[in-house]
């Protein structure tokens, strides 16, 4: 769904290539991820300022502002796991379900389906938490009907879009086989559990999330300890108890990405950042609230975390896909804007992620690595220059590589010039 919005975009600037085709599009996925973490606040904590405050710890946040600048579907793929959170606890605290949520819930459920199928694994718990908590409150005809509409999604989905299905199962040659076969040999679990870890602390409590965890386990056990004094059970029990949907999630998610991400990287969790966040606020706010701390306070503190994690998330270099290196590159394409372009890859997606570089050159062939020797055969009698971008999974070393391209394609020297995001690139002449 992320490329249909994006190639919809694009088809209204045809012959052009913009940053902004994506980065605008995902401006607005973030600001109705904000909405909807901000609604979710409000109904959680019946406070606007701390909703308010909790939605901008998210949205000022080094991991939201890489999230959205990233051109991939991660920012709309978190978009839709706010909405659907909403959707959930609409189902969970109606005292009957509403035929409109069972609609929503399907048609969220399938968009996020169809925007990446991690989302897969962020619904599997959090469809099963919520299915555990009708279960528990006896509401048998709504846990069917719920179960139903996402039934009708998963239908929806195979209809329009089987492949998905097969990339999930493992069938698809690519990530879906590297995912099942990190599941397989779940080696260094914890370690990868660790740095994922790591990254949310970063790029989103400033380093600071396991002494945030800790003074929240402290207040709930004092929470606990002061009502079994007082020997009564809160009324807000039964409502509360939904906030167990985004701790199922987070958690939930993480472990099942220490054991499946083909490598431990921010944007393989960012779905489960403003996630995360519900469950902090919404913590703070009951120990608050149980030792009747005044309201002003919890905001405040909020407001002060997000300008201080905000400004040191920034100035320690946190927010990532910012590429520095793109302008100087982009002048080295220029200054060889007539030369020919070789680019070798067995990966032929990753050339993508060259695009405004390319563009610069004369011509551009795209070959494999083995399909290298040919080149010399294609080339026109008077090439006396070519540039060359080689992928750099391919190992060996820059020198090596060099050596290989001036003999490969039948040049006499060669100058390496810079990495690109995946590749190295020389200029090879005679």
């Amino acid at each position: 769904m992320f490329y249909l919005v994006l190639h919809t975009v694009s088809s209204f600037f045809p012959g052009k290539f913009s940053k902004w085709f994506g980065i605008v599009p995902n401006l607005f996925y973030l600001l109705i991820t904000n909405i909807f973490l901000y609604k979710i606040l409000k109904r959680f904590t019946d406070n606007k300022g701390i909703a308010i405050a909790g939605m901008l710890i998210y949205a000022l946040s080094a991991g939201a502002i890489s999230c959205t600048i990233y051109i991939r579907m991660y920012m709309m793929l978190t978009m839709w796991m706010m909405i659907l959170l909403y959707i959930y606890m609409d189902i969970y605290e109606n005292e009957k379900v509403q035929r409109r949520d069972l609609i929503a819930c399907s048609l969220v459920t399938f968009s996020g389906c169809m925007t990446q199928y991690y989302f897969y694994i962020a619904l599997f718990f959090s469809a099963g938490m919520l299915c555990f908590l009708l279960l528990l409150r006896k509401r048998w005809r709504d846990m069917i009907e719920f179960i139903v509409a996402n039934i009708a999604s998963m239908l929806m989905v195979l209809i329009v879009f089987p492949l998905s299905f097969i990339k999930i199962l493992g069938k698809d040659g690519d990530r879906g086989v590297q995912a099942y076969n990190a599941f397989g040999e779940h080696q260094n679990v914890f370690g990868k559990f660790k740095q994922f870890y790591m990254i949310i602390n970063q790029q989103l409590y400033n380093n600071l999330l396991s002494a945030i965890l800790l003074l929240g386990l402290v207040g709930i056990a004092a929470v606990i300890v002061y009502y079994m004094i007082q020997r009564k059970i809160p009324e807000s029990v039964w409502k509360d108890a939904f906030i167990l949907v985004p701790i199922t999630v987070t958690v939930g998610y993480m472990m099942i990405m220490a054991f499946v991400a083909p490598y431990q990287t921010d944007r393989y969790i960012y779905i489960i950042y403003p996630v995360s966040i519900l469950c902090i606020v919404f913590i703070f706010d009951k120990i608050f609230q149980t030792f009747n701390v005044p309201v002003r306070y919890l905001t405040g503190i909020l407001l002060l975390i997000t300008l201080i994690f905000s400004y040191r998330e920034i100035k320690s270099d946190q927010i990532c896909y910012l590429y520095p290196d793109s302008l100087h590159n982009m002048e080295l394409a220029e200054q060889y804007s007539n030369d020919d372009c070789i680019y070798v890859t067995d990966q032929w997606y990753l050339i993508t992620a060259d695009v405004p570089e390319l563009m610069k050159y004369n011509r551009v062939l795209r070959i494999s690595y083995d399909g290298l020797r040919e080149v010399k055969n294609r080339l026109e009698p008077d090439t006396k220059e070519l540039i060359v971008y080689v992928d750099n999974m391919l190992g060996g070393s820059t020198e090596d590589r060099g050596n290989e391209i001036v003999e490969d394609i039948a040049m006499n020297q060669w100058e390496y010039l810079y990495s690109s995001d995946k590749c190295w690139v020389y200029r090879v002449y005679k």
